[in-house]
C-alpha cells in the first residue's frame, strides 16, 4: 500500500500495526514520509501498489494538475485507490430514532441558489461543490484518469469529507 500525503501519520501508523505493508509519500520532508516526492510524478514503476490512499491532498493543485495527478495514481495502482475530497456542497444530517425500528441516518443534500464562489485560500484550489467543480465533473475526471469508481460515499459524522 502506498498513502500519499501523511499528514499526522495516525493511518499509516494505524496500518503498520495492523500489519499491513505500507510506504508513505508526501513532498514536504519535515514530515518524514518513506520517500519524498511529488504527487504529479511519482517515482514508482507501473502497478506497484495493490492500494492507493489519498486523503484531502489534491485540492492543494491547481485542479490543471488534477488528470495528471489521476493518471499518475492510475499508474501505480495494481487494484485500487481510495480518494477523499472535500465538498463543499450543502448537506443535512438527519438522524432519527425510533423505539422498536431502529436509528435510521441520512444525509440530505439541498441546492443552493447562491453560486460557491472558488476562491484560492492559501491551501484549497478547489472543493466539489464551488463554482465550475461540481460533483459529476470531478466523477468524469476521475474515471477519464483510468479508473471506475466503485463505491462514492460521505462520512455521516462530517460530509464535508
Amino acid at each position: 500500500m502506498l498513502e500519499i500525503g501523511i499528514g499526522n501519520g495516525f493511518v499509516s501508523k494505524y496500518l503498520k500495526e495492523k500489519g499491513i505493508n505500507i510506504l508513505t509519500m508526501d513532498i514536504d520532508r519535515r514530515l518524514n514520509p518513506d520517500i519524498v516526492s511529488n504527487i504529479t510524478n511519482i517515482p514508482f514503476e507501473n502497478i506497484s501498489f495493490d492500494l492507493i490512499a489519498c486523503y484531502e491532498i489534491l485540492e492543494h493543485l491547481p485542479y490543471e494538475k488534477f488528470y495528471k495527478t489521476i493518471s499518475e495514481i492510475f499508474r501505480v495502482s495494481k487494484s485500487y485507490a481510495i480518494l477523499s475530497l472535500p465538498d463543499a456542497s450543502r448537506i443535512y444530517r438527519l438522524y432519527i430514532q425510533i423505539p422498536k425500528l431502529g436509528i435510521f441516518r441520512r444525509l440530505i443534500s439541498l441546492p443552493r441558489f447562491e453560486k460557491l464562489i472558488n476562491n484560492f485560500n492559501d491551501e484549497h484550489y478547489w472543493e466539489i461543490g464551488k463554482d465550475s467543480f461540481p460533483f459529476y465533473r470531478i466523477i468524469k475526471d476521475i474515471e477519464s484518469g483510468g479508473f471506475k469508481i466503485v463505491k462514492t460515499y460521505r462520512v455521516f459524522k462530517n460530509p464535508y469529507y
